[in-house]
């Protein structure tokens, strides 16, 4: 049976903890950044249509939210789309989609352009 994952709770994540989560944060953004693409082509296909183009807008924020939703619960902390930071009590290890792990860190005042690659 697998691992009971604590939810609705922050948390300090060791480096080990954040790499333990990562496939259950890596499923939900797939998911999510799946259901965003799709939306995303048919807002292609209804550009002349306001009305239709609203209700897709509203679509693309409830998956937004539900992805937001979801990270949060474990612990960890949404970003920016698709980037996901855990706190460890001195800063954050940082994930973005397409990343395969995490791979960087990133003091509390320096945000995602100050990370750096941990070693």
């Amino acid at each position: 049976m697998g691992e009971v994952i604590q939810i609705n709770r922050p948390k300090k994540f060791s480096l080990d903890d954040a790499k333990n989560i990562l496939p259950v944060i890596k499923s939900i953004t797939k998911k999510a950044v799946d259901q965003f693409l799709m939306l995303e082509e048919k807002l292609q296909h209804h550009q002349n249509d306001p009305e239709k183009w609203k209700d897709i807008e509203q679509e693309i924020a409830e998956v937004l939210n539900l992805w937001s939703n979801k990270v949060i619960k474990l612990g960890c902390q949404p970003k920016g789309i698709w980037l996901v930071d855990f706190d460890n009590g001195k800063g954050y290890y940082c994930w973005r989609y397409g990343d395969e792990q995490i791979l960087y860190f990133h003091g509390y005042q320096e945000g995602f352009a100050g990370r750096v690659a941990i070693s």
